[in-house]
């Protein structure tokens, strides 16, 4: 993410202008609503070359996210990882603006503007009465899954120096809206960065036992993919951090089979460190999220129960033809669902 506090800096990609001066061909449109001339904090991967990106401002990837949660306010909670860009970079390419405390509590600003203070875990919500956020995760821990459900929780991606300044002038994470990743024994530890399962795989074990709430990574970019190894991936399932991130939801065919997924498709589970394995019944409500009823994931489940008629799968479409009144049966029932017709009469 990329501060811009006057707005349109980052509107003209010298890419662009480097691809226009060689004749290499005709550029796609960029910013066609002009996102990018207003103030405020950009999104995207690095200035000038690798500028795409499906949404040009952090306000609209907010929006975004509380439209989704708005639609589904069971789901588990939400993490956002705030990755802070700034630097000259490299000869040529537009310098990112620095990050100063105001750019630093205009991320706290822009998230509050989307969202209201119930939707949000902050670390002033869960330290509560307790002198420091470290104390009150030790001592009382975090709330229960049925107490935040419907919530977003974001953290700061950045370690050093950047962390650091996003910490000065607010002990213990006071009034601010990002988590950070700090050692144990700081007053502000609640969540922390251990992205490597394989080798700090004890060390993430002893966090989450502890009470800390830990994101690790299921694989690396693009590596394991290419290998399709999953010793990694198999390591952070079983490490017990709260939070894992891939690359890989659904599988690259170009390299391998290789995706990072929970089996049954599920989003969240009992913590194999430290939920109760005895549970035998949990609730799932709004964990599992929207479930395809088509025949990748519903199976067999649907039958003709007529003599007359026909019913293919055609990309995920469910498609009936008959001259005469028709329908197909689902074996299985459901109580929360979507239907999308289109009737066409031929």
């Amino acid at each position: 993410m990329y501060a811009d506090p006057k707005g349109g800096h980052y509107s003209k990609p010298n890419g662009r202008a480097l691809v226009k001066a060689a004749n290499l061909g005709q550029l796609e449109g960029y910013d066609p609503e002009g996102r990018l001339l207003s103030p405020g904090l950009k999104v995207f991967h690095v200035t000038d070359f690798d500028y795409r990106t499906t949404v040009y401002t952090f306000v609209d990837a907010l929006k975004e996210i509380k439209e989704w949660s708005n639609q589904n306010p069971n789901h588990v909670p939400i993490t956002v990882l705030v990755e802070v860009k700034e630097g000259a970079g490299r000869i040529g390419m537009t310098p990112a603006v620095r990050f100063d405390s105001s750019q630093f509590d205009q991320i706290d600003r822009e998230i509050r503007d989307v969202f209201q203070p119930r939707q949000l875990i902050t670390p002033d919500s869960i330290r509560g009465d307790f002198e420091t956020l470290r104390e009150a995760v030790l001592q009382r821990g975090w709330p229960e899954l049925g107490q935040v459900r419907g919530k977003v929780l974001f953290a700061l991606d950045n370690g050093a120096p950047v962390r650091d300044q996003y910490l000065k002038g607010h002990d213990s994470l006071r009034g601010r809206v990002l988590f950070v990743s700090v050692d144990a024994n700081h007053p502000a530890a609640a969540f922390m960065k251990i992205n490597n399962p394989v080798a700090d795989q004890e060390k993430i074990r002893q966090a989450v036992k502890a009470g800390f709430i830990v994101r690790t990574r299921a694989d690396s970019p693009t590596r394991h993919a290419r290998e399709n190894d999953v010793r990694q991936r198999e390591l952070a399932f079983a490490s017990g951090a709260q939070f894992i991130s891939t690359d890989y939801p659904e599988a690259d065919v170009r390299f391998s089979t290789y995706e990072a997924r929970l089996p049954n498709d599920l989003v969240a589970r009992t913590n194999p460190v430290s939920g109760d394995q005895s549970a035998k019944t949990i609730d799932y409500a709004g964990v599992m999220g929207w479930q395809s009823l088509g025949p990748k994931d519903g199976g067999d489940v649907w039958e003709n129960p007529f003599d007359w008629g026909e019913v293919d799968w055609v990309d995920g479409e469910l498609h009936l033809r008959s001259d005469k009144n028709f329908m197909v049966a689902s074996r299985k029932s459901y109580d929360d669902f979507v239907l999308e017709l289109s009737l066409i009469h031929i």
